[in-house]
């Protein structure tokens, strides 16, 4: 469980560069624990509303997971 949890976790972080790109965000630090992870970002001059970033990071990778572990209901319901 633990190996599965770090490679999701990983994946969040993965999207979070990717999401960069759209969102316009500076990404300066990220820490993946055993079952979270931590990102220090701040909204680049005149990018995003950092809700509205975070809003981008949990989408996209709750889109992904559902579709590669062919999940249902929604993914962040237990966070």
């Amino acid at each position: 469980m633990w190996l599965r949890m770090s490679r999701i976790l990983e994946n969040i972080c993965t999207y979070s560069f990717i999401n960069k790109e759209k969102y316009h965000f500076n990404l300066y630090h990220y820490v993946i624990m055993t079952k979270h992870v931590y990102l220090v970002i701040e909204p680049s001059e005149g990018g995003g509303v950092l809700s509205e970033i975070m809003k981008g990071i949990n989408l996209s990778y709750g889109r992904h997971y559902k579709r590669k572990y062919s999940h249902t209901g929604h993914f962040w319901q237990d966070r």
